[in-house]
């Protein structure tokens, strides 16, 4: 939430990746965001695509450099926090 506090702030033009520095497993997402959420959904795997990203992790030197800090915030209270700002009860 600080990054999205901050960003608006800053001078830098340009994209910015978020994250912490490590990986993610698609299901590992899919089931934090179900838990958040509340959502009782099924998920269907379909097979790989020519093209896919197999692996992704987020280069953070543009966010230090941009905003001075690297989030150490883990991916599900980033989740749980970035609801708690969209969503009104």
């Amino acid at each position: 939430m600080k990054t999205l506090r901050l960003a608006p702030e800053s001078d830098y033009q340009g994209v910015l990746n978020l994250g912490i520095g490590i990986t993610t497993q698609i299901d590992e997402l899919v089931e934090q965001v179900k838990s958040i959420c509340g959502a009782d959904v099924t998920v269907h795997n379909e097979p790989e695509r020519v093209g896919d990203i197999k692996y992704s992790l987020a280069g953070m030197n543009a966010l230090k450099s941009a905003l001075g800090f690297v989030p150490q915030t883990s991916i599900g209270d980033g989740l749980q926090g970035l609801k708690d700002w969209m969503v009104v009860d």
